[in-house]
């Protein structure tokens, strides 16, 4: 009898010992996917060859330049030696409003191009880098086998090889810019083009009114 009742005895103690590592396997579980639902003030920062210049008060991208950022310096000093040298020839052939419309334009369209060069793209938001995302129902969440990066697909996004990064309503990636042209930052540049269209145009019009025997810096450019 007496050993019947040990038997028992260890019988349910080995049962609570197993309950006892249930509990403390399902507390563990609790833990990494609370831990995996929380999202810290620290910026996100897989960002492939990104490099980001500051952050919004979200903790993403706001200013960044591209893997290309050489070729940001290189159309800055461009834009700023073609408008230097313009406005010199205006102002030795033409009048001061044909002056002051080229500086005008010239000032809209590098504006334009260094937004649309800064601004982010359409980089995915350190709010989507939540694994939870992952199990809700529909689907739209989906993690790059390449960057590994959490996107939501009904933005759009596709990944950027020269960046290393998936970027939302890709469009494609353009060197000029430094990095991709996005969802975010597709208007831009559209303004950038039309506006360097504008700016080339203006100067080749304004042309016209150059009067060669009025020359005021006693230069001969033509």
């Amino acid at each position: 009898m007496n050993q019947k009742i040990k038997s028992q005895n260890e019988e349910l103690s080995q049962l609570s010992e197993i309950k006892k590592e249930e509990n403390k396997l399902k507390n563990n579980d609790d833990i990494k996917e609370e831990n995996n639902n929380i999202i810290d003030n620290k910026p996100f920062n897989n960002y492939g060859k990104i490099i980001i210049l500051k952050y919004d008060k979200n903790g993403d991208p706001w200013l960044i330049l591209g893997p290309d950022k050489i070729y940001f310096f290189i159309i800055i000093i461009l834009n700023l030696l073609v408008v230097i040298f313009f406005t010199f020839v205006q102002y030795c052939y033409s009048t001061f409003k044909i002056r002051f419309f080229g500086m005008l334009l010239s000032i809209i369209q590098i504006s334009i191009y260094i937004y649309c060069s800064l601004k982010n793209p359409g980089f995915p938001k350190k709010a989507f880098q939540n694994p939870s995302l992952l199990k809700e129902q529909g689907g739209f969440y989906r993690k790059c086998r390449e960057c590994g990066i959490i996107v939501d697909l009904r933005n759009n996004p596709a990944h950027c090889y020269d960046c290393k990064i998936c970027c939302e309503g890709y469009d494609h990636h353009c060197s000029w810019t430094t990095k991709c042209i996005g969802a975010n930052n597709i208007w831009e540049f559209r303004l950038f083009l039309t506006s360097f269209f504008i700016l080339v145009s203006y100067f080749g019009v304004s042309a016209l009114w150059f009067d060669p025997d009025n020359n005021k810096c006693n230069i001969r450019f033509f």
